[in-house]
């Protein structure tokens, strides 16, 4: 990730115009679009090797980093490119983790779903809760037709949230990340089963 972050430093948003403020409420958690003053938050996170163990990234070595791809997040948000969220604990008031509802302009409809979490908050649903709220918004709002995500095959907590929240897997890619050659599972949900499991 750092090396990626210190290529994205004198990347600048091409506009100042305010975005619309889009707010998902779940129930422990809160998601909006990401934010510049959310670095000191997600690099408590980011830097984490754990956190970032089945990521393309390094763990993140200065908050400026993470200002910096928070920017880049800014303008593919700008450009109709992805939409990056900022999952908040609602008792705290805290960012930690984040979706990202990735290819949208994609002219098939489908759209790919990612997401990281710091590591106190696994193994309590949270990550399932704020993926289920971006589901929701991608189906409900965006208007999509199917939902992928990937998946390390060894990054069993992740694959967790994917079946949870009503995602088949579907076939597997081998992927080259950090150097290494490693097998992705690869997950969908259809706006039919979508439909299916909500109502």
């Amino acid at each position: 990730m750092q090396a990626l972050l210190s290529r994205l430093s004198f990347w600048r948003p091409k506009t100042d115009t305010p975005l619309p403020t889009i707010e998902l409420q779940g129930e422990r958690v809160l998601l909006r679009p990401v934010e510049l003053r959310d670095a000191e938050d997600m690099f408590a996170f980011v830097a984490d090797p754990k956190v970032v163990h089945f990521l393309p990234w390094q763990p993140a070595r200065e908050v400026r980093g993470v200002q910096a791809f928070l920017e880049q997040q800014r303008g593919r948000r700008r450009s109709g490119e992805s939409l990056a969220f900022a999952v908040i604990w609602k008792e705290t008031g805290k960012v930690i983790g984040s979706t990202d509802i990735m290819q949208l302009l994609a002219r098939d409809k489908h759209v790919e779903l990612g997401y990281i979490l710091a590591q106190e908050c696994w193994g309590k649903g949270i990550m399932t809760e704020a993926a289920a709220l971006s589901r929701d918004y991608v189906f409900q709002e965006l208007k999509r037709v199917k939902l992928v995500a990937f998946a390390d095959q060894e990054n069993i907590g992740s694959r967790r949230v994917l079946e949870k929240i009503g995602m088949q897997e579907v076939g597997t890619e081998w992927r080259t990340v950090k150097e290494l050659t490693r097998l992705y599972v690869r997950y969908e949900l259809t706006r039919e089963d979508w439909e299916k499991l909500v109502h």
